[in-house]
């Protein structure tokens, strides 16, 4: 066992984009989190439209499950578990290799 989180999701962007442009979307990422947690009715509001499970209740479990205190920063541990799962994806030829720095 590796004793690290289990990364449930991810937002993603491509290796292949300028510093200037992940720093860019980062910003914006962190900035829709922010406006969505300072806002809870309005990000429920939206999820309602687009879920399957109609629940209030549920949906906000489901919320909970994914946007907690990793979502804002993954810290030593978050971060070590994500270069872990995507170096295990590299020895297995799922993903090419990568020298770029994750973080």
């Amino acid at each position: 066992m590796t004793q690290l989180p289990l990364p449930l999701g991810a937002i993603c962007m491509s290796r292949a984009f300028s510093t200037a442009t992940r720093s860019r979307l980062t910003e914006v990422i962190k900035s829709s989190l922010e406006y969505a947690d300072q806002h809870p009715q309005e990000s429920l509001k939206y999820i309602k439209q687009h879920a399957q499970e109609s629940d209030e209740m549920a949906l906000r479990q489901h919320i909970d499950l994914y946007v907690n205190e990793y979502t804002k920063n993954l810290g030593e541990d978050g971060m070590r578990a994500v270069q872990f799962l995507l170096k295990k994806a590299e020895d297995q030829e799922l993903i090419p290799e990568s020298t770029i720095d994750l973080f």
